[in-house]
Order: structure tokens, then sequence, then C-alpha cells
């Protein structure tokens, strides 16, 4: 029996834009990101953390309400599935007066 590779036709890839503080903490404005399909925001968290070896734990920034996020230009709740192709944005919330 030949073996699968991880990923080959069950994974998405999804596009990751950072503002303000993240963009700098994480060096960069835009990343992909491979996720297994049936991914949530909530596992793109974890993987975005993870592959800054904890640089920033995105997920407790969530629970803490500093992080908020879009995918495809609309605000989301974090157990979103997420589509291949899907372009999210992480962002701390917008304060004005």
């Amino acid at each position: 029996m030949a073996c699968m590779k991880h990923g080959a036709s069950n994974a998405i890839e999804v596009s990751v834009r950072f503002f303000s503080s993240m963009r700098e903490t994480f060096g960069t404005s835009e990343m992909k990101i491979p996720l297994p399909e049936n991914s949530s925001i909530k596992d793109l968290l974890v993987a975005v953390s993870k592959k800054f070896r904890g640089a920033i734990d995105l997920l407790s920034r969530y629970e803490e309400g500093t992080l908020i996020f879009a995918v495809n230009h609309e605000y989301s709740e974090i157990d979103r599935i997420l589509k291949d192709g899907d372009k999210a944005v992480l962002m701390p919330p917008v304060a004005g007066g």
C-alpha cells in the first residue's frame, strides 16, 4: 500500500496580513500559511504562533481582547472554517473616540 504525503490533497493555503505591532513583531506584513482542510481561525492563530516559535501567542491575545480578525473583508468568529485561498487579516482592535 502506498503512503500518501500529508497535505497532498487535503491541505489549504490561507494568506495572512498583519497590521500595526504584529507586523513589527513578525517582521512582515503578509505570508501564506498551509493548513489542513477544515481548519478554523483558531487553528490559523496556533499555526502562525508556532511558525514564529512563540514570539507572540495569538490565541492568548484573542482571549484577552487584544486581537481581532477578518476573513475576505468580513469580521469573523474564531470558529469560522477557512477555505483554500481565503485572505485573513490579524490586527489589534481599533481604538477611537
